[in-house]
């Protein structure tokens, strides 16, 4: 029952897994309200997802919701280039984990490429995320991961957990 925070879910499966593994406490958001329209849709039977299309450059919804357990971010960070918005999303961030909650951040790796569907990208290393994070998070985890996508083309990533002190 503890809430998870899935940032960028667009329309993603994770959710469906996290159902069917019994999670009942879930929020997806995402800035396009079609994608987390479909998201609901193909999700109805789930009472306990809470769907928030937000700006998390200038986010507004999100800041009124309850602190959460886990904040989970797979490619979404990497497309805020600008300080600015790289700053909302960690104070937003910081303003939502828990005391002893965790955040997984799975981001472009500095190997990785320098753009994604055509826009520009932030890479990151797991030192770079903690600079960012701040010494009230303690990096647990972290890995490197090679995407294939399906035109074949390779994608790496550097996947982090971390977790508030």
């Amino acid at each position: 029952d503890d809430t998870i925070l899935v940032i960028g879910a667009g329309s993603t499966n994770l959710i469906d897994e996290l159902i069917n593994n019994k999670f009942t406490s879930l929020i997806a958001t995402d800035i396009s309200d079609v994608a987390l329209g479909n998201l609901s849709k193909r999700v109805n039977h789930a009472t306990s997802l809470n769907c928030i299309a937000d700006d998390l450059r200038n986010p507004k919804k999100l800041k009124a919701i309850e602190q959460v357990d886990l904040w989970f971010d797979r490619a979404a960070l990497h497309f805020l280039v600008e300080q600015n918005d790289q700053a909302h999303y960690f104070d937003l961030l910081r303003s939502k984990v828990k005391s002893g909650g965790h955040v997984i951040l799975a981001e472009f790796s500095l190997e990785g490429a320098t753009k994604c569907s055509g826009l520009p990208i932030i890479n990151y290393s797991a030192e770079m995320l903690q600079e960012r994070l701040g010494d009230e998070f303690t990096l647990i985890e972290e890995f490197n991961y090679v995407y294939t996508m399906p035109s074949g083309d390779k994608r790496p990533y550097i996947y982090t957990l971390f977790k508030r002190k």
